[in-house]
């Protein structure tokens, strides 16, 4: 797939009314988040009012914003394979292939080391750490002892991982 746009509107409520009606707008600031096309129902937002919580929202719902289109398909194979299985091993000599191809971007390659390391991760450690490692990279980044260049390596982790998630149907 092509990138994802996310557009950010702000609507008076007072003015338009008919359309603060149709979307069930009762209170100040409502927050909603509109799947791409236009048959979607749209989903409240009810978190914090924090851009980190904010960000993790959108993230859960569009991916991250520093995803790699380029390592999709590796992505995707190594997701629907079977843990252990051969296709897991292509996928991941498919991310070193594409990393190989990035060395000469130099934050490209470095988001594309993180996802080999993930998918090493996940093949030695099992499905159930992808859902643990963001759990406790969430701990550690709201951590008052972590740096904030520490922070922003751990969020590049776990939104990495997040394309890890096994959509169930």
């Amino acid at each position: 797939g092509a990138h994802v746009r996310l557009v950010l509107a702000k609507v008076n409520a007072d003015e338009e009314r008919a359309l603060a009606e149709r979307f069930g707008v009762e209170g100040f600031p409502t927050i909603k988040y509109f799947p791409e096309g236009a048959a979607s129902e749209p989903v409240d937002y009810e978190g914090e009012r924090t851009a980190k919580d904010m960000q993790d929202f959108l993230e859960s719902k569009v991916g991250p914003a520093g995803a790699l289109e380029e390592m999709k398909e590796a992505v995707d194979a190594f997701v629907n394979g079977k843990a252990g299985s051969k296709e897991r091993t292509a996928a991941i000599a498919k991310a070193e292939a594409v990393a190989k191809e990035l060395e000469g971007d130099a934050s490209k390659a470095v988001k594309a080391a993180v996802y080999i390391k993930v998918m090493n991760a996940i093949s030695s450690k099992g499905d159930e750490y992808v859902a643990k490692e963001i759990d406790r990279l969430g701990r550690m980044i709201g951590s008052a002892s972590v740096t904030a260049d520490k922070a922003d390596g751990f969020k590049l982790k776990r939104s990495t991982l997040r394309l890890f998630i096994k959509e169930e149907l």
